[in-house]
């Protein structure tokens, strides 16, 4: 294996780039997978019914695209499990941030940013 140097327009070194075999392309269809397909891959054996749950409505999702491409999981992801975490823990702890941003382990201000990204609050 060598590497390869490469130059911007002023001649400076900018990275060095593997010279080798090119990767094959793998191609990926996006469509539903049973559950127990997931936790088989992972070697999950034992599902918490949050995992149950999250994987269920991936499925659904992946089901409603048609083989279309998917929008990015991950923020998605973390959009419709956070809102309602906010609201549950907001309503745990009545409003009180302070007592909500250490019920999450997180800083106030951060929770305080998150409550307003979900309209959950005002500015």
């Amino acid at each position: 294996m060598s590497f390869e140097r490469e130059q911007n327009k002023h001649g400076d070194s900018i990275q060095m780039r593997r010279q080798g075999r090119p990767r094959k392309k793998v191609e990926v269809t996006y469509g539903p997978i049973d559950s127990e397909t997931v936790w088989s891959v992972m070697g999950c054996d034992d599902p918490s019914p949050l995992d149950k749950a999250v994987v269920g409505q991936l499925s659904q999702y992946f089901k409603q695209l048609d083989g279309s491409h998917p929008m990015p999981l991950y923020p998605l992801v973390i959009a419709a499990a956070e809102r309602p975490l906010l609201l549950y823990v907001m309503a745990l702890c009545r409003n009180n941030q302070t007592e909500a941003a250490k019920l999450l382990g997180i800083n106030r201000n951060t929770l305080r940013k998150k409550l307003a990204e979900h309209r959950l609050v005002n500015g």
